[in-house]
């Protein structure tokens, strides 16, 4: 990205005053840029959101309608964050956690969802067609109009969800869920 700075791995060198003098005019310019927008101030940071965020914390952030189909999200922290329509369609979000987020109207279509954690998130109208919840913990989450057609739900832990009916409840337990 135009302006940004790449560090290198930090972790593998020496600190010096040069790389630290770097380091705060990176953080100054992501300051003080005139948007809020998350893929924009992800680019003045040199940050590819489709490979660099693995492992984050966004906790009660709004990256609402992002388009982060193929991501690997591997083990990222989005608590209680707002993550409406985003199209996370084909992307590794193993072992995320989303307790308490609200992922209303979300693409998650064929997404890597194992281990996931949603305890009490919103799910309401999102598409999971084809996703992966194998060992996924959708307790006390709202699925009201949430289609897991051809979701893998093996382990897959729901109780107390708002908008599952007997009928879909009795179809997820066919297919391994518990």
């Amino acid at each position: 990205a135009e302006g940004s700075k790449d560090l290198g791995n930090l972790g593998d060198s020496e600190l010096t005053l040069e790389r630290l003098s770097e380091l705060k005019a990176l953080i100054e310019t992501i300051y003080t840029a005139k948007t809020h927008n998350f893929l924009e101030l992800a680019a003045l940071a040199g940050l590819n959101p489709q490979t660099d965020l693995a492992g984050g914390i966004f906790p009660g952030t709004d990256l609402s309608g992002l388009e982060l189909s193929g991501a690997n999200l591997y083990h990222t922290n989005f608590r209680g964050a707002t993550l409406t329509d985003v199209d996370f369609s084909e992307a590794n979000l193993s072992h995320c956690k989303f307790n308490g987020a609200d992922l209303s109207g979300a693409y998650l279509g064929n997404t890597k969802l194992t281990y996931a954690d949603f305890y009490n998130s919103s799910l309401a109208l999102a598409n999971l067609i084809g996703a992966d919840l194998r060992g996924a913990n959708l307790e006390g989450v709202n699925v009201s109009q949430t289609n897991f057609s051809g979701a893998q739900v093996a382990r897959t832990r729901f109780g107390n969800n708002t908008g599952l009916n007997p009928s879909e409840k009795e179809n997820l337990q066919e297919r391994g869920a518990i």
